[in-house]
C-alpha cells in the first residue's frame, strides 16, 4: 500500500521539500510543449524541463539526502530525449515517453510494485544540448522535406 498526495499548483516547492524529509517522494515531472515552440510539425527548442521542474526535483533530492530517511523517484514524460541533469541525486527515474490515456495507471503499477518496469530506453538520453555536437551541414535534412526515398527536396 501506499499513499498519494497531489500538490496543484507550481506554488508548492516547499511542501515538496518538506515531504521529501519524511519518507519516499514520487517527483512528476513532464516536457511541455505549446505551439509554435513545439508540438505537431514543429521541434522543440532544447532537450530540457522547465527550469521549475529541474529546480523542484533538486530541492526534494537535496532535503532527501539530507534527512537519510527515504527516496526520491522521478516520473518524466516526455515526446523523446530529454536533460536529467539531476539524474545522480535521484533513487529512481521512470521515463514515459507518451504514455497516453492510462499513464496515471501505469506510473501506479510500476510505483506499487504491481509489475516490472522492464522496458528498453529506445532513444539514448544526452548529458547535456548538441553533446554529439552535430552541425547544420550535417543535418542535411535541415530546411528541407525527405521523400520515402530519402531524397531532398525544397519546401
Amino acid at each position: 500500500g501506499g499513499h498519494v498526495d497531489h500538490l496543484p499548483t507550481a506554488d508548492t516547492t516547499e511542501e515538496a521539500v518538506t515531504r521529501a524529509r519524511a519518507g519516499v517522494v514520487v517527483v512528476c515531472v513532464a516536457v511541455r510543449c505549446f505551439w509554435p515552440d513545439c508540438g505537431e510539425g514543429h521541434d522543440r527548442l532544447n532537450l530540457s524541463l522547465p527550469l521549475e521542474e529541474d529546480a523542484l526535483v533538486e530541492r526534494v533530492a537535496k532535503a532527501q539526502s539530507a534527512s537519510s530517511s527515504g527516496k526520491v523517484v522521478v516520473a518524466v514524460v516526455s515526446p523523446g530525449a530529454v536533460l536529467l541533469p539531476w539524474s545522480g541525486s535521484v533513487d529512481g527515474i521512470l521515463l514515459q515517453f507518451l504514455p497516453g490515456q492510462e499513464a496515471g495507471n501505469a506510473l501506479a503499477d510500476l510505483l506499487f510494485g504491481r509489475v516490472n518496469p522492464s522496458g528498453r530506453l529506445h532513444t539514448t538520453l544526452p548529458n547535456i544540448e548538441n553533446e554529439t555536437q552535430m552541425t547544420p551541414e550535417q543535418c542535411k535534412s535541415e530546411g528541407n522535406l525527405l521523400d520515402f526515398d530519402g531524397t531532398a527536396r525544397a519546401n
